[in-house]
Parts: C-alpha cells; structure tokens; sequence
C-alpha cells in the first residue's frame, strides 16, 4: 500500500475534505428541502429570483479582490496590516455599490414590494459577509 507518511497525511487531509464537503451539500440539501416547504412554492419562488437578481450584481461585491490580496500577502507579508485594511475597505465599498445597484435595478425594473423586499435583504447580507 502507501509507505511513505507524506502520502498517508495527504490521503489523510483529502479524506477530510471529502467528508466536510459531502456533509456541507447534505445540511445545504436538507436545509433547502425545510426552507421551501415552509415558505411555500410563491414565496420560495420570490426568494430565488430575488438570490438570483442579486447574484447579477455580486461582482461588485467581491471586486476580485481575493486573488490579488493573497498574492500581494505572500509577496509583501511586511505589509499585513496595510493590506488586509484596504481588502476590507474595498470588499465594504463593494458590497455597498451592490446593495445600491441590486435595489435601484429592482426599483426600476418596477417589481412588487416583496420582491425589492427580499432582493435587499439578499444583497445586504453581503455587508456582513466575511472580509479579507
């Protein structure tokens, strides 16, 4: 079989991921399955499309400022702090630009008010999101 104890950890680690993934899709099924019986077919309904809407406009959100925070941590980790601010203060002003362009897209798309309703609260739990 596997001699080496570098492969033994990797497989090891794998294994862990494998797990923690299966169980993340399993809770995320079930917890989907509980979320639409409860809310019924027009709400949930109303509820993907407002997830969906938003999800037009989550790259505003994000700005892609992971990849270059990561690269610019490792090449530069003198500057942590400096970095790690700047990543926060443009994820924040990001997520602000995208609650205040998903609203005013569904404001002028003239949906009813269940929908706005939910569209903001979608794209405001993005304020609360993790950041860098």
């Amino acid at each position: 079989m596997i001699r080496s104890e570098g492969s033994r950890n990797i497989i090891k680690g794998l294994s862990w991921l494998f797990v923690e993934r299966v169980l993340r899709l399993g809770v995320v099924l079930v917890t989907g399955i509980y979320v639409a019986r409860y809310l019924g077919d027009t709400i949930f309904g109303h509820l993907n499309y407002a997830t969906g809407f938003v999800g037009l406009f989550f790259a505003l959100g994000s700005a892609g400022i992971d990849d270059i925070l990561v690269r610019d941590l490792v090449k530069y980790p003198e500057k942590r702090n400096e970095l790690l601010g700047t990543g926060a203060m443009i994820k924040l002003f990001g997520a602000i630009l995208m609650v205040i362009c998903a609203t005013l897209g569904a404001i002028l798309k003239d949906m009813d008010g269940l929908t706005v309703a939910l569209i903001v609260g979608a794209s405001s739990a993005e304020l609360l999101g993790p950041s860098p």
